[in-house]
């Protein structure tokens, strides 16, 4: 009896742990999510201005959207731009 709950529990701990291995693959590889119509949405990066502000650049079917989402607005700062395009920008700011 004791033998079947130990490995049992042995079983169920096992299972969570290799689960825990395939999402942490899937999250770092930033698998696109595919939507009903066949575009592409991906998260590219996030960065947390304050406790309850981020600014979250996303990619839809190649179109580059900048958001800011916050505690009770969200905007959007820009939207349909590419980010070779604004690395040559900054760039030329830089010089």
């Amino acid at each position: 009896m004791i033998m079947t709950v130990i490995l049992a529990l042995v079983g169920v701990v096992s299972l969570m742990g290799g689960m825990t291995f395939v999402l942490k693959y899937f999250q770092q590889k930033g698998v696109a999510r595919k939507w009903w119509n066949g575009n592409y949405l991906k998260i590219i990066e996030t960065l947390h201005i304050s406790p309850k502000h981020k600014v979250i650049l996303i990619s839809c079917d190649g179109v580059n959207h900048l958001l800011l989402v916050g505690s009770q607005n969200d905007l959007l700062i820009q939207s349909g731009f590419s980010l070779s395009e604004s690395r040559k920008n900054l760039q030329e700011v830089e010089k």
